[in-house]
């Protein structure tokens, strides 16, 4: 027991080593930087038009990374300040509600995080529902950005692309959405 415990949390450590760096990162010290990877499995039972009940299973995994450099003015000194980046958050949802065993949708995020909130995805038959973690701040709008001409979303992402959030706080969020689609 004493050594699954040990291989676990030396999985874990070399999992978060492993992460992928981002274009945001190229001047910022990899062994410095911030990185980790939470999965979070959430399922809720559902009836059906037909009274037969199934599991829905929605898949969330998060990976954040946050660059981190030394101030360039103090090079060569003893103590260096540090500057930290904008955390990055990769994020990828999968769903699966029918009786099968493999997930119907799958769809990725990546953004930059705000130092208030957090962002919540739930994917759904009908698209993706966007709201915060907090109550004192709420999304007031999306804007596809993806094309030219900028389009208001009604209330769900429902295609791949770029979308900016406006909070009620006044900061926005760009968000890119890809591999949305259809799992079979």
């Amino acid at each position: 027991m004493k050594t699954l415990k040990l291989t676990v949390i030396a999985l874990l450590l070399s999992a978060t080593t492993t992460i992928a760096q981002s274009k945001n990162s190229k001047m910022a010290d990899k062994d410095m930087s911030d990185s980790w990877k939470v999965s979070n499995l959430k399922t809720k039972v559902v009836v059906n038009d037909d009274n037969d009940t199934y599991v829905v299973k929605q898949l969330e995994i998060t990976e954040e990374y946050t660059p981190v450099m030394l101030d360039p003015k103090d090079k060569k000194k003893l103590n260096q300040d540090i500057i930290y980046m904008p955390t990055e958050v990769n994020k990828r949802i999968r769903l699966d509600y029918d009786k099968d065993r493999f997930y119907d949708k799958e769809v990725k995020f990546n953004y930059l995080k705000s130092d208030d909130l957090n962002l919540n995805f739930t994917l759904t038959k009908r698209g993706i529902k966007v709201k915060t973690d907090t109550d004192k701040i709420s999304i007031n709008r999306i804007e596809d950005t993806t094309g030219i001409m900028h389009t208001i979303v009604n209330n769900r992402i429902q295609k791949e692309g770029t979308y900016t959030l406006e909070l009620s706080n006044g900061e926005k969020i760009k968000v890119t959405v890809t591999d949305y689609n259809i799992m079979k």
